[in-house]
């Protein structure tokens, strides 16, 4: 019978992922998991929160402790009866900046030898960039304002060029779409990681505003930085690349050499090698609904301003987050499993379910904001003498709307990085996730920056509801065509050599 390993045959495409990989080595901890990973991404998002909380205080203790108004563009980005976890647009710009230069570099590295360096680097880059603050805050009045901004420019770029947050978070989708089996259960992982992001910055703002200094905060960051970085390069499995191929006619032809300066333009000519027009145009959705990440934090600030101006607080925000996760952990999991046993195209289309995800998900979302516009439209154009009873169902409707964003608002991102490894692996280019997905997290960084820089009030909604809708058409044609299978079977009339006995 003719076997897997013959010549004349296409190698199969239904292997389990774990039979597409190397054995581990000798010496390494155990085979690649998820369980692994979630340590690593949880411990990084409660550095990251402490640093939030404590540049904001710092920025307000040192560079203008005279102004009766918060200084910087810092902006909240999680936000709790007690604690305020700022987000600060400059900061995600500049490294957006100094990222671009080095992401192309470090993710193609990561495709070439496995995942594990390119979690480490930007974790070494961020407890630089903490102790540097931490330096700039111990010696107090010793620098002069201008100094302290010239040691802490070091910090961005040593943050940058180590690859940044863009890098990292790349990393953590190359690494979960190395280690799934399908691709719901790779949505169903991104989905964890998306959870797991909310939930250790929120852990981490909690615990640094508890220490009630920001100089105490920096340092919890930098320990727990160090303790992420020793469990992640002792603990952590690496991921292999896939095995190389079984013979000499499997290689490609003429394998494209990249340069060092061709690697710069990585975040830009990565979605427009070999897929057509579907894949720079979700590459242009990402962007676009990136630049919707602050819609979440907005709402709220809203709500509590201007919606509902004497509610209790932790009615406005603590409902909406307990929500969301148990979304993200437990409700959607549940549905995607029972969606994948009644719709049978999942097993034979991979991108056909992150497709279907991401298209409902941002028309999802602009039905709530629609909604929410309505209700603005009805509360504001109250006449003076109006009875208050008019639109008294508005509010209603507006808390409904409101309850539902965290819980929607996280799922076209999810069906987004899925339907970007269905789209790589379908075109031929499974060996450059890593290489997608950090040009992807890049430009959300860019997109975060610009949406926290522009958040404010009744905006939010009328200019996220735009970005959503050319998000949504980009989506609309259909995924790219799979790369042909060439395989040497004989002619008609011709038959196979058979070897000789």
């Amino acid at each position: 019978m003719p076997r897997e390993t013959d010549p004349l045959l296409a190698r199969s495409s239904s292997r389990d992922a774990s039979e597409e990989r190397e054995a581990p080595e000798p010496g390494q901890p155990s085979t690649p998991g998820f369980a692994w990973l979630a340590s690593v991404v949880l411990l990084a998002a409660v550095a990251n929160g402490m640093a939030m909380y404590a540049r904001y205080e710092h920025y307000q203790n040192e560079f203008c402790p005279q102004s009766t108004w918060s200084c910087g563009t810092f902006k909240p980005q999680f936000h709790l009866p007690g604690f305020t976890v700022y987000h600060e647009p400059t900061v995600t710009f500049a490294g957006f900046v100094v990222s671009f230069i080095s992401a192309g570099w470090w993710s193609r590295v990561g495709d070439q030898r496995g995942r594990k360096l390119i979690l480490l680097l930007p974790i070494l880059g961020t407890v630089v960039f903490d102790l540097l603050f931490l330096i700039v805050a111990a010696v107090g009045n010793e620098l002069s304002d201008d100094d302290k901004r010239d040691v802490l420019s070091i910090g961005f770029i040593v943050r940058g060029l180590l690859g940044g947050w863009a890098t990292f978070g790349g990393a953590v989708y190359a690494y979960v779409a190395d280690i799934a089996e399908s691709s719901e259960n790779r949505m169903i992982l991104f989905a964890a990681v998306e959870a797991l992001s909310v939930l250790g910055v929120a852990l981490g703002g909690g615990l640094a505003t508890a220490t009630h200094s920001f100089k105490s905060a920096y340092g919890l960051s930098i320990a727990v930085g160090l303790s992420n970085l020793a469990y992640a390069h002792f603990l952590l499995p690496n991921t292999t690349p896939l095995l190389a191929p079984a013979t000499e006619s499997d290689l490609p032809p003429n394998p494209p050499a990249q340069s060092l300066v061709a690697t710069v333009f990585l975040p830009v000519t990565t979605f427009f090698r070999n897929g057509g027009r579907a894949l720079p145009l979700m590459g242009l959705a990402s962007y676009l609904y990136s630049q919707t990440v602050a819609l979440d934090s907005g709402s709220m600030s809203y709500t509590e301003e201007y919606a509902y101006s004497h509610p209790s607080p932790w009615l406005v925000y603590l409902p909406p987050r307990i929500l969301a996760l148990l979304t993200l952990l437990i409700i959607f999991p549940a549905g995607i499993r029972y969606y994948t046993k009644r719709s049978p195209s999942c097993s034979t289309d991979p991108a056909a379910l992150p497709l279907t995800l991401a298209r409902n998900a941002l028309l999802a979302l602009i039905a709530l904001i629609g909604t929410i516009l309505l209700f603005c439209h009805l509360i504001y154009s109250y006449p003076p003498n109006a009875p208050s009873t008019r639109h008294a169902g508005a509010p209603i409707l507006y808390a409904v709307c409101f309850l539902l964003i965290p819980l929607v608002s996280a799922l076209p991102g999810v069906g987004l990085y899925a339907l970007a490894a269905a789209y790589v692996a379908r075109i031929g280019r499974k060996g450059e996730t890593g290489q997608l997905f950090a040009a992807m997290k890049l430009w959300a960084e860019l997109g975060a920056s610009i949406s926290y820089a522009w958040y404010y009030g009744y905006g939010i909604y009328s200019e996220t509801s735009v970005y959503l809708f050319f998000a949504l058409v980009c989506l609309m044609p259909n995924p790219p065509e799979p790369e042909a299978v060439v395989a040497q079977v004989p002619q008609a009339g011709e038959t196979a050599e058979q070897p000789e006995s």
